[in-house]
């Protein structure tokens, strides 16, 4: 009985030793965070060095209006580029037959050049478990959608 008593008070004597270098290590710590505080002036040369542009509330002001004061006008090439983008939409018919596994699916998707990848694609119905949900049918696919809408498009979801 005399010894677990003994080991007892040895234990707590080591906890509070311990407690109580991690308390004035803290303490340290704090004040060197208090030394390293720096001024707005040498915050505002410190990022204009690494190459931020600083601006007062008024100045972003000024420019706010400026920008609201453009005119809305679109560039040509801007034009062009959109047009060029909408005639590069294309359309696939994936018909999805019985017996049809994700792979399969996928390969029929990759060649139609409406996904990247076809692994990836795989992985994507898997974990967010749509490889069981597939139905049976035709289902109209275009260029534009993401791999979310794909998978909700032959999961009728």
């Amino acid at each position: 009985m005399k010894q677990t008593i003994r080991a007892f008070a040895l234990g707590l004597l080591c906890a509070t030793l311990i407690l109580t270098i991690s308390l004035v290590i803290d303490r340290n710590s704090d004040n060197k965070n208090k030394e390293t505080e720096i001024t707005n002036d040498e915050m505002i040369n410190s990022l204009q060095q690494e190459g931020y542009i600083i601006l007062t509330e008024q100045e972003l002001e000024k420019m706010k209006e400026v920008e609201n004061n453009k005119p809305d006008t679109v560039p040509e090439q801007e034009v062009i580029e959109e047009e060029e983008e909408e005639s590069e939409l294309t359309t696939f018919t994936l018909t999805i037959e019985a017996g049809m596994n994700v792979n399969e699916i996928s390969e029929l998707l990759y060649e139609a050049t409406m996904i990247e990848n076809q692994n990836d694609f795989i992985t994507y119905l898997e974990e967010n478990e749509y490889s069981t949900k597939i139905q049976i049918g035709e289902f109209s696919i275009n260029s534009s959608m993401t791999k979310e809408e794909i998978a909700n498009t032959i999961t009728n979801q």
